[in-house]
């Protein structure tokens, strides 16, 4: 994950040099965030408790650990106020399954998701700005049972997914700026990052 990060930021500042030189109007934005409470993370809490609800408590679920989503955003401006681009985003949930009180296994989620997105830039100052951002799409999510006794299993799923950022505060420099998000969606409701134009 380290990686992924370190490459990304890497990438973007060799690409801001590269284009910088064309003025202070850059028609391309690169971004890469970590958010909390996820789609993802959501639906997988409602599919345990019901499990748990039509079990009675039969089959419960602990130590939960929840990773991402960590998301790389892009958009080319085609005005000062729209912005069209996509976004991609990883998550991961993985917790142990029990049976009876008794760990029985252990059970990884993957959520890998792709999202054509608009970003509307409402406010824009030199260094600061405010926008909303709509993206809709879909997820793949793959499910790894490995029990403590038995053979693993796998299943793959699709499900539909989206991001709406009601309100997004951008604040730095011309071209690097930190950004934070509110909102709902599989990037989450809080999302924190950094963008760079070029």
């Amino acid at each position: 994950m380290k990686k992924i990060i370190a490459f990304v930021t890497i990438f973007a500042v060799a690409l801001g040099s590269a284009f910088s030189a064309q003025g202070q109007e850059f028609k391309h934005e690169l971004g890469i965030s970590y958010g909390a409470l996820s789609n993802s993370l959501i639906i997988d809490d409602f599919e345990n408790a019901i499990i748990t609800g039509f079990t009675a408590s039969y089959v419960t679920y602990g130590h939960n650990h929840y990773a991402g989503p960590i998301a790389v955003d892009y958009f080319y401006r085609v005005s000062p106020l729209v912005g069209v681009g996509a976004i991609g985003a990883f998550g991961v949930n993985t917790q142990n399954v029990i049976e009876n009180k008794v760990k029985n296994g252990k059970i990884r989620h993957n959520f890998y998701t792709v999202m054509p997105a608009v970003k509307l830039d409402w406010l824009r100052k030199e260094k600061f700005g405010m926008y909303s951002k709509l993206a809709i799409g879909g997820t793949l999510r793959t499910e790894n049972y490995d029990p403590d006794n038995g053979e693993s299993d796998t299943d793959t799923q699709v499900h539909f997914n989206w991001q709406v950022s009601l309100v997004g505060f951008e604040v730095g420099g011309v071209q690097t700026r930190g950004f934070l998000e509110l909102g709902t969606g599989e990037q989450g409701v809080f999302v924190l990052g950094m963008r760079h134009k070029f």
